[in-house]
């Protein structure tokens, strides 16, 4: 009863420890033992009307949920036993096998417990090297790239790869482009090889259609030779410095920190959503994504990157 003798309607209720919905007409608590929809918000009571609250449940062995303390099905990050956890944020429900790391020359392998690291992720990107970003001429490959190549996919951890490039035009992105299918011809990748477009110095100035020009000069060399390819950069990069209109045959990795969603208005299949994260195995700081789409099924099934 409401303050007024009432029956409180369509509102969640505590009793006790418990808490329960009302019907929003008869105000007789709801013992569906089913999702109700509740504003924005999604709660589930059981048989005798008690909601879950601060506990997985799970319909299946690959669909799971997480009820937090005022009965909601938790939408977005949340650490749980020191395990970081990601809930759909439309959906509310577990994406499993979502966490991607990207690694570089600025990873020791050999501070690295592989084996550890492994059980934690789906997959892994790795820096195959760099255009030179001081004098613009050249390309470095990245020292530590096929020591992380064998690590993991000796580990049976899909692998992706991409170059960092300082391009502003068409002729510096095939260059770019060359430069890596010779670094990753003879070997296998689950994941896309995309194109890392952040440089302050080079790409900054230049203006959006010079850098698109350039994203496609890498990215139709690498599909011509049978890669599944895609660009990395910000949320502000992405819808600032591009014209994403002109990309939407490739793939989209978008950097957003410290967010609940990337914020981005176009289509993309990963989100990398910290660069401080951790992994039990390593002690440092992490990039981390979040991965949306099955890569290693699109692209084996597509007979790309070297299946």
């Amino acid at each position: 009863m409401g303050n007024d003798g009432y029956k409180v309607k369509g509102r969640v209720i505590a009793r006790g420890n418990n808490l329960h919905f009302t019907d929003p007409i008869t105000g007789n608590v709801r013992k569906d033992n089913s999702w109700i929809d509740y504003g924005e918000h999604r709660i589930f009571p059981n048989n005798e009307g008690i909601l879950y609250r601060n506990q997985f449940i799970t319909f299946g062995p690959d669909v799971a949920y997480y009820m937090n303390n005022s009965g909601f099905a938790h939408k977005g990050f949340l650490e749980i036993n020191n395990k970081l956890y990601y809930f759909n944020v439309n959906t509310a429900q577990l994406m499993r096998d979502a966490f991607v790391v990207d690694l570089s020359t600025w990873q020791d392998p050999n501070k690295m417990n592989f084996d550890l690291i492994a059980e934690q992720i789906s997959g892994a990107i790795l820096r195959i090297g760099t255009s030179n970003r001081e004098s613009g001429i050249g390309y470095l490959k990245d020292n530590n790239f096929e020591r992380f190549y064998s690590e993991f996919t000796s580990r049976n951890i899909p692998v992706g790869a991409y170059w960092y490039s300082i391009a502003t035009s068409r002729e510096q992105g095939i260059g770019e482009a060359n430069e890596v299918l010779k670094h990753i011809r003879g070997k296998k990748f689950e994941l896309p090889i995309y194109w890392d477009t952040e440089n302050q110095k080079f790409q900054a100035p230049a203006t959006a259609e010079k850098l698109t020009d350039a994203a496609l000069g890498f990215l139709s060399t690498l599909k011509n030779n049978g890669y599944y390819a895609g660009i990395y950069g910000s949320t502000w990069w992405l819808e600032n410095k591009l014209l994403m209109n002109r990309l939407s045959a490739y793939q989209v990795w978008v950097a957003r920190w410290n967010a609940q969603t990337p914020e981005y208005s176009g289509d993309y299949g990963m989100w990398q959503f910290t660069s401080r994260g951790s992994l039990a195995g390593y002690n440092g700081d992490l990039d981390l994504s979040i991965i949306f789409k099955d890569y290693p099924q699109i692209i084996k099934n597509g007979g790309y990157n070297g299946y």
